[in-house]
């Protein structure tokens, strides 16, 4: 057999979970949620995730895609800061309260929570991001280490 025999899925759960990561919650949600962005020279990557379900017992390293609610790409350009780009994309999701963790894997070096883009003039620092938006925790991480 082949790399990934016994791993497909069926046309029925592929429906539920593009349903399940395309619905956007109901408005008066009250959880946590997750804010992950791959942050290039050219475009941001967002994507908004519930955390992982409690409830299951298997340890999973990373946060599934059915538990993605609201995803989008941004062209850098149209914006003055990546804060800019975060504000806009919790607009557009619906999210009238911060996440409670984002990490943001950035295109440039990482020194003391702070990245500098020097092509967009942008500095993206985590304690800035923290306090700006009020989420509790940001991490910038390279992307070569994403």
């Amino acid at each position: 057999m082949g790399a990934g025999a016994g791993t497909q899925t069926s046309p029925q759960q592929a429906a539920d979970k593009k349903r399940a990561s395309m619905a956007n919650l109901k408005h008066d949600y009250a959880g946590d949620m997750l804010l992950a962005a791959d942050v290039g020279g050219t475009s941001s990557r967002l994507h908004l995730f519930l955390p992982p379900d409690p409830h299951i017992t298997e340890v999973e390293p990373l946060v599934p895609l059915h538990r993605m609610i609201h995803s989008n790409k941004y062209s850098n350009s149209k914006f003055d800061s990546f804060t800019d780009v975060v504000k806009t994309f919790l607009k557009e999701a619906g999210m009238d309260r911060p996440p409670q963790l984002a990490c943001f894997a950035v295109a440039g070096v990482v020194v003391d929570r702070t990245c500098k883009f020097v092509n967009r003039g942008w500095v993206i620092s985590a304690r800035q991001m923290e306090a700006d938006l009020g989420i509790q925790k940001v991490e910038l991480i390279n992307d070569f280490a994403a």
